[in-house]
C-alpha cells in the first residue's frame, strides 16, 4: 500500500492569501528600508531644500517647505538655503526664500550672511533685495520709503 503524504495541502484561497501577506510584508520592510536609507543617506527634507536651492528648483523648494524643511537648514559648511541660491546667483531662488521667512542674517561657518556674499558674487538685484530686507529689520515700517530714496540717490537720480 501507499502512503499518504502528511504534507498540508492548502487550497488555492488559501496560497493567494499567504501570497499576498508574504507580499505586502516585503513592500512595507522595503519601504520602511528606502525611508532608514534615505534618511541617513540623505539626511531628511532640510538636506532636500539645499540642494533644491543649490539647482534653483522653486517648485521642489516649496514642495519641501510643504512637507516640513527648516527654512534655514545648515548644511556642513553652515550655508542656508539662501545662502547657497545667492552663491548660484538664482534670483528667484532668493526671493521665494526671502518672502517664506528665510533669515537673511544667518551666518555660515566662515562667518559670512548672504547680503556679505551677495555684495561680492551675486548680480545687483540680490544685493539689493537683501539690502531691503536689512533696512527692514533695522530701520522698520520706514525702511521701504527710505531705501527707495537710498537707491535713488546712489543711483544718481537725486
Amino acid at each position: 500500500m501507499a502512503q499518504k503524504s502528511k504534507l498540508k495541502t492548502y487550497s488555492s484561497a488559501q496560497k493567494r492569501k499567504s501570497l499576498l501577506g508574504r507580499v505586502r510584508e516585503r513592500i512595507s520592510l522595503f519601504f520602511w528600508e528606502y525611508e532608514r536609507y534615505r534618511q541617513n543617506h540623505y539626511g531628511t527634507f532640510d538636506s532636500d531644500l539645499l540642494e533644491a536651492a543649490d539647482h534653483g528648483y522653486v517648485g521642489a523648494a516649496r514642495a519641501m517647505l510643504m512637507k516640513g524643511a527648516n527654512i534655514n537648514a545648515r548644511d556642513k559648511d553652515g550655508n542656508t538655503p539662501l545662502i547657497v541660491a545667492v552663491k548660484e546667483h538664482n534670483v528667484a531662488m532668493c526671493e521665494f526664500l526671502i518672502e517664506n521667512g528665510a533669515d537673511a542674517f544667518a551666518k555660515n561657518n566662515d562667518g559670512e550672511d548672504a547680503l556679505t556674499i551677495a555684495s561680492r558674487f551675486s548680480p545687483r538685484k540680490i544685493a539689493s533685495l537683501l539690502t531691503e530686507r536689512y533696512l527692514e529689520r533695522v530701520i522698520g515700517d520706514g525702511s521701504k520709503q527710505f531705501y527707495s530714496n537710498f537707491r535713488e540717490c546712489t543711483s544718481g537720480g537725486v
